[in-house]
């Protein structure tokens, strides 16, 4: 029910070049996050982890949905799904390495799945 809650909420709202803010549930708030600072997106069960970019720290923001439900938003917004946990930001990544890993934030680390591999590497080019 929260994931259709958020899908309906980000689809009546026409989204422009200036306006990159989706709206998302946190407990019993729902916060407006701007995609331009997500550094990436942690999937676990039922939650998901916004890890955002915030000056030169990085910023967390606990989300009640599924990672599929983001996936369909963010991908608007040229987010890659990298991993079945991971959806990133390819404007924030600042590498790519051989052992399957994304270099994101500050030599943050996040995996990229053997079948991902060829679309991520095709996206980031």
């Amino acid at each position: 029910m929260v994931d259709r809650e958020i899908i309906a909420q980000n689809e009546k709202k026409q989204f422009t070049t200036m306006d990159r803010k989706i709206w998302v549930k946190n407990g019993t708030r729902i916060i407006g996050v701007d995609t331009t600072n997500i550094l990436y997106v942690e999937g676990n069960k039922m939650e998901c982890i916004f890890h955002i970019k915030n000056h030169n720290e990085e910023k967390r923001i606990i989300c009640s949905a599924k990672i599929s439900t983001l996936e369909k938003i963010l991908e608007e917004y040229g987010f890659i799904r990298c991993h079945r946990n991971y959806i990133f930001n390819p404007l924030l990544a600042e590498a790519y390495s051989e052992n399957k890993l994304l270099v994101i934030f500050k030599k943050t680390t996040i995996p990229c799945s053997r079948r991902k591999k060829i679309e991520v590497i095709h996206d980031l080019i």
